[in-house]
């Protein structure tokens, strides 16, 4: 009976963690099973329960896809599987690149920072944006920074098991790279 509380508790916790990761999505505010694990201590039958939870949630959100996040981004698709002995969170993301660069456009239309004309200024933009360049690199970080910032992911930050593996294809111009985005805690993040 102990180890099928165990079990329930650990499909809870990963259930709590993978809606939490996910816009849209909630988790029970009363009773967070995952806040009171020792995850460092976990057998590796217990981390594949607590993966099975999360995968089980991972499907529930593929079921329901796509789902669109923001103005300029779509998820795709969503699983996690336990491989080498780690609970991976697979993510992806397709990013409308022209819907990026508008959202750009209308923000410095606002600021008064616009070029002479709307294609000078696009142009600009897409330069900016330009794989390589530092506009890329700070929409990469910005993307990283909104995964790594998320109140609720941060709580499971420290599970030295898991790891999130977000994908976003861009999709347009041809402007921008696809980018790969690893968080969890043997990369650093």
């Amino acid at each position: 009976m102990k180890l099928l509380k165990q079990r329930i508790s650990l499909s809870l916790a990963g259930l709590a963690l993978a809606g939490a990761m996910l816009p849209g999505l909630t988790h029970a505010q009363s009773g967070d099973p995952a806040a009171t694990m020792d995850f460092n201590t976990m057998s590796k039958q217990d981390q594949r329960d607590f993966c099975s939870g999360v995968a089980q949630t991972a499907q529930a959100v593929a079921r329901e896809l796509p789902i669109r996040v923001d103005r300029t981004t779509t998820l795709v698709g969503s699983v996690a599987s336990y491989q080498d002995n780690r609970c991976i969170y697979f993510l992806d993301y397709v990013v409308n690149e022209p819907g990026v660069f508008e959202v750009t456009y209308q923000e410095m239309k606002k600021a008064g920072t616009v070029l002479d004309s709307r294609a000078e200024t696009m142009a600009f933009i897409k330069d900016f944006y330009a794989t390589g360049s530092q506009g890329y690199q700070e929409f990469k970080e910005n993307l990283r920074s909104q995964l790594t910032n998320n109140e609720q992911f941060a709580r499971f930050a420290a599970v030295p098991f898991l790891e999130l593996r977000a994908n976003y294809t861009l999709k347009g111009d041809d402007v921008m790279d696809d980018i790969s985005i690893v968080v969890g805690r043997n990369n650093g993040s």
